[in-house]
């Protein structure tokens, strides 16, 4: 499958931008009534001198008919009369306007508007020009003003000829809209102009990010001087500008677009144009005072335009690239790591790249870039005379626009082998010359509706699109299939159109990679890692302050943090002086950090942290984390806080608590070692901006990682257990704790066998779920979660369906509080080479309280510790007279009673240490392989939002996994690449997840049967709808039960009607569906 990438150019140097909600058309009746104004509309600049006979729409002209302005150019009645006719104005109480008072305009043009056309290239025509102007399709054949502000349209009189030959009722139903007789005047050319051309920096961030989310991986900038000359107009309710809008390095508007851009897309790669057309000194240090870090954490770009020769345009125009300026600007990108992009534009410069430049392109990075501008008609200078130079000779190209101008499908092929013809050579001398290079193409206008074929043709490995290069997207949906639209509108387009092909379209992560390029987070942690590497060994002693440990071992790589705080402390005191209630102040918080791009823990244990009263009302927890992160952040520096501690004490006194209720105690700040590895740990799997995409989730794959994540919660359990110490956070308490799900009632430890014979389902604590009041509490609720959509999804068994639910010790077995940090730290020991033997504290208490008793004769004769654990020698359990425990008989085996485990999150975690446990003691008690297989299978597990790996390769319980890929907790705590979903499933369930009944119905069993036997049935392709109760990771069980399709509740049913001596693993094999892919048998 070819693998292609996507750069989009939004802006370019020569279209522009036309402002939907301003004038199209200027009466000549009120234009030389402002001194200067038709001088200014003489100069061009857009506006063009037009005839009477135009069309327009106008809801924005209206004058007040005693304003001095009429007044003063219509003194008398007959002169006001005179005017009127010469506008075209009418009175309506008291107010000059366009429209006829009972004919408002119509904000609709429907599609037998268009029928009523008789010329198909007329209709076509008049779409164009209309959807430059501000209207769009609306999916029917028709278009749609969809701007909330006032129609503003006009249709040039030669237009209006061609619509009026085209029958009787066209012009006719346009009047029946609204659209009224125009006079002479000053109309706005929509000739290489378009009203969706993004060039204030706000617009082109925003056109930016809806590029990337369609499916763009490099975004090509060019900045505009957007000023101009603003007129205050007196019958227009906002000021028109008039103009040239010339391209222009403009330094402050990169300054605003860039760390915009890296907070909003920030795995997008950036490439600065370089490009001096319209004007400006080509041999100047400003054609690269653009190309430098940026805030907030100094990255930058990774690209920027460079042309190894002369860029002549045969339309007129050009620069200049000499040699002496070439090197200065290959040193200047060399000394900040940016890479040149070559924008062949001729064959001179085809020639140079691969000749005497070729040796400082390969010096600049690798693998080198190279842009074919295909189609744009170029010269070279042959002594006084001009030659023609283009990649697509000017005769060849004309050949081609008559081509596609026939509009058939014939035409269309011959214009896309005549281009192919043309571009071959090139490309051909680019992969001998430069091998390993990633070759691009961008065509003009009419001609991009040919590069999904000619990419694929040519075998290259990205394409350009965007209003830089043409204003009109493909709409089969209008009358001639075409209209100007944005930039992100072509991308779905492009991107549609080469995965029917049969391409596949990389990701702007897939791209760096493709490119050598990571991002700068991407880099620092995969440098965190390596810097830490060697903690994770066991020739590394244990340290006494894992902390330190892993400070000391990162120090070289803090700058990068620091500087992201630093930009963020500033941003924090300029936006202290806003004004709003505590919930804007927190959304200014979050907004701010997330610009930073740091990270803010939404962990529950998070409420340890503040005053008891605060604690217990921790809500919201989206509005208090942020706050309070800023609120510590500035005091730490010895700056103003007030904005956000005033905000806090907000949030307190709607809570009912005292005012400091939501301010940490000093002893309970972070400080920034802390936060710089909760920053690391957060890296690795994070929303987009539009929380549809999850971004770095290749960092999950990398060798190693688990081991990383395990040795940064080490060091972060040390530093919460410090806080925890000195904090008013309730007491934890030791041993596990069981209660029935229905009735809240905790259940006594010595009736704990008979509760668990009685119960239908037993399940198992997550990692927040710790022997402590808020622990209890989570678990409960959980639990009481589980049990009412058991309940719905098995009507039949509601009546008396049980569920036992736990939470984990509170205290390790050496008597130190159990925090979210230390399971943190157990779950991702899983992922490494300790899957197999790690037994935590808490999951060892859960195995002799509910597994254990099962493979020993004599259960309640076992030997327990205070805490619950069983005594052992030698690692084998002792009865109370100091005996080794002794198995069960082989025959005894087939009437064990099944269990049902359920799990949610790291739930799973504790199933697999459970099975660990449950494997050794087996080994120790004698019991054969088989026996070993047939006493996991007499169990099984359903776990939801799987939070840590699930393990194949070693004997355990049969498992069914439904994990999300929405779902960022689990994302970061797992490795497998099931999770993930192809781009265009990926696009369908996210809008599909809009949807308030959304339930993940396409998806489908995935069947595992790994080398040790054990099996896993995993639901591929789940995406969730969002909870906002989990906005911070998605990892919601009420999605996944509130989602779950027929498949899921039809496994949960069979599961729970299993009676007798089951064997689960079978089970799971008969209920895997037909569309179930089972991976191959792993060998030992």
């Amino acid at each position: 499958m070819q693998e292609i990438f996507i750069t989009a150019a939004p802006v370019g140097a020569v279209p522009r931008n036309i402002e939907p909600l301003g004038p199209k058309y200027l009466s000549a009746a009120l234009s030389r009534h402002i001194a200067g104004l038709d001088a200014a509309l003489e100069k061009g600049h857009g506006w063009e001198p037009v005839a009477e006979g135009g069309l327009l729409a106008s809801e924005s002209t209206r004058i007040p008919a005693g304003a001095d302005f009429i007044c003063s150019l219509a003194p008398t009645a007959d002169v006001l009369d005179r005017w009127l006719r010469e506008t075209g104005l009418h009175a309506q109480d008291g107010v000059f306007q366009y429209h006829q008072p009972d004919a408002p305009v119509a904000r609709h043009l429907d599609a037998a508007c268009f029928a009523r056309i008789a010329s198909r290239q007329t209709a076509a025509e008049l779409v164009v020009h209309l959807t430059g102007q501000g209207w769009t399709g609306d999916g029917a054949g028709g278009l749609a003003w969809r701007h909330a502000g006032a129609v503003e349209s006009y249709i040039p009189p030669e237009l209006v000829e061609r619509l009026h030959a085209c029958g009787p009722g066209v012009v006719e139903g346009l009047a029946a809209a609204g659209w009224c007789r125009a006079g002479s005047g000053h109309a706005l050319s929509g000739k290489g102009a378009s009203c969706w051309l993004p060039i204030a920096p706000s617009a082109i961030v925003d056109e930016c990010v809806a590029a990337v989310r369609e499916g763009a991986a490099i975004l090509h900038l060019h900045t505009r001087d957007h000023v101009g000359q603003a007129w205050r107009l007196p019958w227009l309710p906002m000021s028109l500008v008039t103009g040239p809008q010339p391209n222009r390095i403009v330094p402050d508007d990169y300054d605003a677009i860039v760390p915009r851009l890296r907070a909003e897309v920030p795995l997008a790669i950036l490439n600065l144009s370089t490009s001096v057309r319209g004007g400006g000194d080509a041999e100047g240090a400003a054609r690269r005072e653009h190309l430098k870090p940026y805030a907030p954490d100094g990255t930058p770009p990774e690209l920027s335009s460079l042309s190894p020769g002369e860029v002549l345009f045969q339309s007129g125009g050009g620069y200049h690239n000499t040699p002496a300026f070439l090197q200065q600007q290959l040193a200047h990108a060399r000394r900040y790591g940016i890479r040149p992009e070559i924008e062949v534009f001729n064959r001179t410069i085809l020639q140079e790249a691969l000749g005497p430049f070729r040796p400082w392109l390969e010096e600049a990075g690798a693998p080198c870039l190279l842009m074919l501008v295909a189609g744009v008609d170029q010269h070279r200078r042959a002594g006084d005379a001009l030659e023609d130079d283009s990649l697509i000779p000017a005769a060849q190209r004309q050949a081609i626009y008559a081509s596609l101008q026939a509009g058939d499908a014939a035409g269309i092929d011959r214009a896309l082998d005549m281009a192919v013809a043309a571009l071959e050579p090139s490309v051909a001398a680019i992969r001998q010359q430069l091998p390993g290079s990633r070759i691009s193409v961008l065509m003009p206008g009419p001609m991009q509706q040919l590069l999904p074929r000619l990419a694929v043709r040519l075998r290259l490995d990205g394409v350009r699109i965007g209003l830089e290069d043409g204003l009109t997207v493909p709409d089969r949906s209008v009358p001639g299939g075409m209209r100007k639209g944005r930039t992100a509108e072509q991308v779905r387009w492009l991107r549609e159109e080469l995965q029917a092909l049969g391409c596949h379209v990389l990701s702007a992560e897939a791209t760096r990679r493709l490119l050598q390029m990571p991002a700068a987070a991407h880099a620092l942690f995969l440098a965190a890692m390596d810097a830490t590497s060697h903690l994770a060994t066991p020739q590394c002693p244990p340290s006494a302050s894992p902390m330190a440990a892993v400070i000391g071992a990162l120090s070289h790589l803090r700058p990068a943090f620091d500087r992201r705080e630093q930009w963020l402390r500033g941003q924090l005191v300029r936006h202290s002086h806003s004004h709003g209630d505590s919930a804007r102040a927190a959304a200014i918080a979050r907004d701010l950090i997330r610009q930073a791009g740091l990270y803010v823990r939404c962990f529950i244990e998070e409420r340890d942290r503040y005053p008891a009263q605060g604690a217990s009302a921790f809500r919201p927890i989206h509005d208090i984390q942020p706050l309070n992160h800023a609120w510590e952040l500035l005091l730490e520096n010895g700056q103003d806080a007030t904005f956000y501690q005033q905000a806090l004490e907000g949030l307190a006194s709607g809570a009912g608590v005292a005012p400091d209720g939501f301010l940490t105690r000093p002893s309970q700040r972070k400080g920034p070692d802390l936060r710089f590895l909760e920053y690391l740990a957060s890296l690795s799997c994070r929303f987009s901006a539009d929380r549809q995409h999850v971004e770095n989730l290749d960092l999950r794959l990398q060798p190693g990682y688990a081991a990383f994540q395990a040795t940064l919660f080490q060091a972060v359990e040390e530093a919460y257990r410090r806080m925890r110490a000195g904090s008013e956070a309730e007491p934890k308490h030791p041993g596990i704790l069981a209660f029935d799900a229905g009735t809240g009632d905790t259940v006594d430890p010595a009736d704990l066998r008979q509760a668990v014979r009685d119960s239908h389902w037993i399940m198992l604590p997550s990692t927040p779920t710790t022997h402590y009041a808020e622990g209890l509490q989570l678990s409960r609720g959980l639990s009481t979660t589980f049990l009412s959509h058991l309940r719905r999804m098995l009507p039949r068994q509601a009546d008396g369906l049980r569920i036992l639910g736990f939470v984990h010790a509170g205290l390790d077995g050496e008597g130190h509080p159990l925090i979210e940090a230390s399971m943190l730290h157990n779950r991702f020991l899983l992922g490494t080479d300790r899957e197999g033997s790690l037994v935590g504290h808490p999951s060892r208490l859960l195995y002799e309280a509910l597994l254990l008793p099962r493979l020993v004769e004599h259960p309640a004769r076992l030997l327990r510790n205070a805490d619950g654990t069983v005594e052992r020698e030698g690692g084998m359990p002792l009865y109370e007279d100091r005996s080794p425990a002794r198995r069960i008989d082989f025959r005894s085996i087939e009437d064990i009673p099944p269990l049902r485990f359920l799990a949610h999150s790291s739930g799973i975690a504790t199933m697999q240490q459970m099975d660990n446990a449950m494997r050794h003691d087996m080994e120790r008690l004698g019991y054969s392989l088989l026996e070993q297989t047939e006493l996991f299978n007499r169990n099984v597990v359903v776990s939801f939002a799987s939070a840590a790996d699930i393990a194949s390769g070693t004997p355990g319980t049969p498992t069914v996994d439904v994990t999300a890929y929405n779902d960022i907790r689990s994302m970061a705590g797992t490795t497998t690449p099931d999770y993930a979903i192809p781009d265009a499933h990926r696009r369908r369930q996210a809008l599909s997840a809009r949807d308030a009944n959304h339930r993940y119905e396409d998806t489908q069993w995935k069947l595992i049967r790994g080398a040790s036997g054990k099996v896993v049935l995993r639901r591929i392709g789940v995406f969730l709808r969002e909870d906002p109760a989990r906005q911070h990771d998605s990892h919601s069980i009420r999605r996944y039960l509130e989602g779950a399709p027929e498949a899921v509740r039809h496994l949960l049913e069979q599961l729970h009607t299993m009676s007798g001596a089951p064997r689960f693993d079978f089970t799971l094999r008969r209920l895997a569906s037909a569309d179930a892919q089972p991976e191959p048998e792993l060998q030992p």
